[in-house]
This record gives C-alpha cells, sequence and structure tokens, in this order.
C-alpha cells in the first residue's frame, strides 16, 4: 500500500511515492530540536529547530488587579526571557498571533506592542473574543536565530509589517482591506485574498506556494461562503494545511487568515487532500505543518474522546508526512468550551512522550462546528539515519 504525495520544486508539480520521499529526506541537514524549561507536562517554554524558535507570551505573575496594559507588558516580558533562554531576542521575530479577551482592548495592546516592538516590525494577526482563562493577553510566537538573515515588508502601522521572509519561508497575514460595512463574508474573503497575492508578490512567492493557513471567521456559519471562494483561489494540486476556527471578534472584518508561504525553490510535499483546496499536511524544509480533529466525532463524545480521537488523527498524518509525535515541536489547541482544559490536559500529557514538551498556546470560545478541539500543529521530520551514522 503506497500514499502518493505532491511534491513542488519551482513551478513544477510531481507526484512521488512515500517511499520515495523517505529517501529524499536522507538529502536533508541534520534537524535537532532543543527544548526550554517544562512549565507543565507535555509542554515546554520554548522549542528550537534549525533556525527557528517556538514560544508563547502570557502574563507571568498576574494579578487580579492588573489592568490590560500591564498584562501586556508582563506577557512582553516573558517573551524577552523566553527569547534570551533560546538564544534569539525580539528584533529576530517573524510573527506574532496575540489573543485578547475582548478586541476593545486592541489600542491598550498596541501602545505597548509599538513601544517593544523593534523598529521593522512584526508580521503580526490580533484575534478578540476569546476566553484564555485568567488573561486577559496571549500570544503564540515564532522567532529565528539572529544569524538569520530577515528581510521585512512595509509597515502598515507602528511594530507591524506586511510581510516577513526568511531563506525558506514567507510570513503574513491576509485581511479585506478597503472593507465596505456592506460587504459579504464572500467579498471580505475576494479582499482579502487580493491583499494576499499583492503581499506573498511583494515577498517573492504566489499562493501556489502556501503551506499553511488559520482562518479566523467571526461567524462560524460563514465558512461556506469562505469556502466556495477559497476553492477557487487555490490553485489545483497545492492544497494547503488549513484550520478554520469561528465565533472569535476580528472589530470591522468577518475573516483574517495568518498565512505561511514557501519560496519558490523551497521543496514542498503535499498529502492526500480531504477537501478541494486543502491537505492533511504540509512539508517545507525541515518542517511539517498539519491540523487534528475529532475524526469519526460522535454527538455523545465528550472532550476527553474527541481529544483521544483528535491524537489518534494526529498520529495517523504525522506518520504519512514522515515523522512522529516526538517530533512535535508547537501547537496551537482550540476549545470550545475553555472550561474543559483539564479533560484535554489529561489526555494530552498521557499521550505526549516524557522530555518531549512542546510549544502550546490553548485558546478557549472558538467555534469549530461540531467539534469541541482542534489543533493547528507544526513538527520537524526526523533526524536522517545516514546522518544519525
Amino acid at each position: 500500500f503506497v500514499f502518493l504525495h505532491s511534491f513542488e520544486q519551482g513551478s513544477a508539480v510531481h507526484t512521488m511515492p512515500y517511499e520515495t520521499d523517505k529517501r529524499m529526506s536522507s538529502l536533508q541537514d541534520v534537524v535537532d530540536i532543543v527544548r526550554g524549561p517544562s512549565p507543565g507536562p507535555g509542554r515546554s517554554a520554548y522549542v528550537k529547530t534549525k533556525t527557528l524558535v517556538y514560544t508563547v507570551a502570557f502574563p507571568k505573575g498576574v494579578l487580579a488587579e492588573d489592568s490590560f496594559e500591564e498584562q501586556t507588558r508582563k506577557s512582553l516580558k516573558t517573551l524577552d526571557d523566553r527569547l534570551e533562554q533560546a538564544g534569539t531576542d525580539k528584533n529576530s521575530v517573524l510573527e506574532a498571533t496575540v489573543f485578547l479577551k475582548d478586541i476593545s482592548s486592541k489600542c491598550e495592546f498596541d501602545k505597548a506592542w509599538q513601544e517593544w516592538a523593534p523598529s521593522h516590525g512584526i508580521s503580526r494577526a490580533a484575534i478578540g473574543g476569546v476566553d484564555l482563562g485568567p488573561f486577559e493577553v496571549e500570544m503564540k510566537i515564532t522567532a529565528a536565530m539572529p544569524d538569520v538573515e530577515l528581510f521585512h515588508g512595509p509597515s502598515p502601522g507602528p511594530g507591524r509589517t506586511a510581510w516577513v521572509k526568511t531563506e525558506e519561508r514567507v510570513y503574513t497575514v491576509a485581511f479585506p482591506k478597503g472593507v465596505k460595512p456592506g460587504d459579504s463574508v464572500e467579498e471580505q474573503t475576494r479582499k482579502s485574498f487580493k491583499e494576499l497575492d499583492e503581499r506573498l508578490a511583494q515577498a517573492g512567492t504566489d499562493k501556489g506556494r502556501i503551506t499553511e493557513a488559520t482562518v479566523y471567521l467571526n461567524d462560524f456559519r460563514s465558512k461556506g461562503e469562505f469556502d466556495k471562494v477559497w476553492q477557487e483561489y487555490i490553485p489545483e494540486e497545492c492544497g494547503v494545511s488549513r484550520a478554520a476556527i469561528g465565533g472569535v471578534d476580528l472589530g470591522q472584518f468577518a475573516v483574517e487568515m495568518k498565512i505561511t508561504a514557501a519560496l519558490p525553490d523551497v521543496p514542498l510535499v503535499r498529502g492526500p487532500s480531504p477537501g478541494k483546496g486543502r491537505s492533511v499536511y504540509v512539508s517545507s524544509g525541515h518542517l511539517v505543518n498539519t491540523v487534528a480533529f475529532p475524526k469519526g466525532v460522535q454527538p455523545n463524545d465528550g472532550v476527553k474522546e474527541q481529544t483521544r480521537k483528535s491524537l489518534k488523527e494526529l498520529d495517523e498524518r504525522l506518520a504519512l508526512a514522515g515523522t512522529d509525535k516526538s517530533r512535535l515541536v508547537e501547537a496551537t489547541v482550540y476549545l470550545k468550551d475553555m472550561s474543559t482544559k483539564s479533560e484535554f490536559d489529561k489526555v494530552w500529557q498521557e499521550w505526549v512522550p516524557e522530555n518531549c514538551g512542546v510549544s502550546r498556546a490553548c485558546i478557549g470560545k472558538a467555534d469549530m462546528g461540531p467539534f469541541a478541539v482542534e489543533m493547528k500543529i507544526t513538527a520537524a521530520l526526523p533526524i536522517p539515519i545516514k546522518k544519525r551514522e
């Protein structure tokens, strides 16, 4: 039984069996993983792989009387500390997803962010209306090591940049530029893709090289309208590892997307397609992007059962991509109800191997249709046997 994958280099698209994919891995550099201190079972303060660092920033030592601005400053201090531990700093931050309990606090957040952020800016999305437990703000961060050359796009505002490029990837955000009050979700999606095309072109790549996307919708019921445009937009045989999360507050927008794309000379392997415009996983360079959800969910399944089904699906997708759970580097976990986090954590802690803690954020109050849990995952490919010897 042989799985087929789409392999891309430049504009060419080839199909090769999984056995060939494994041979291809022997040509790659050794990819080792360094994990920071563990703040709890199954988690790491940061995870470093090759030239990238993944971490989470939150208001460590938060007090009940802390203002939102104070929580933001504590979060940025936590981030500085973790980046320093990993051997890098804020000047090498590539992208950030900022989660806010209340989108109306974004102005307060921006004030502290603009004082903190380097002058060249960071690719950043701000997602409101989520449940972060005791926190008002939390950030999911990807940074490069200091010796990595970075290229930054034009700045849409202080502390932000339209895109950031490394030698392998482009990090950007897509939103409906020029949105009008009467715009439908379909129209907002088309405007978002127009903006995305322009940003990708500026950075030297295109939509055929998108590897992963997190789509945020203020109303999950609009996913059908979004999907219609997505399926028209994504080129054939270029399916993306994609999660769609509803029930968030995007201010004036109905849709916003966090996007990663590969540069034209970076090899891509795309897994089987679960639906038009999507792939069960996409690997680029030394990384694998995928999504885990409770496949085969039943109406009466509790969070524990849905989590077990999600992790079973994740195991299968990772194996298909040629890696496993010991190589996970980062995860964003979305829960419909934040009060179920302890149930999720129990299963997560049993599943994650010892000494393989993941950089993980847990976001509540997410609408995922029939699911109570969904995960956006990045893993590293294994160290090739030839290199080990």
